[in-house]
């Protein structure tokens, strides 16, 4: 059920964890996954700098230098 006061707001770290700020308490993406499937309303920002990351792509996120570091790629 769809909280009232609005959208669960998750915390993404840089060592790829996420914190439920609703819960207040770490979960995984299975539980986010969870959490998206009974119908609550989602929130996914970086807890560094507040990006909302909720309707961003994987390339764009990378971009912004969020989360792990990428390596370049190498010729071999």
């Amino acid at each position: 059920m769809p909280d009232p006061d609005g959208p669960v707001v998750i915390k993404k770290y840089g060592n790829r964890r996420l914190y439920d700020t609703s819960q207040s308490k770490y979960i995984t993406l299975e539980d986010l996954a969870a959490i998206v499937q009974a119908g609550d309303d989602v929130k996914v920002v970086d807890a560094k700098g507040g990006t909302d990351l909720t309707r961003m792509d994987e390339a764009r996120i990378a971009n912004l230098g969020i989360g792990r570091k990428f390596q370049k790629p190498t010729v071999f």
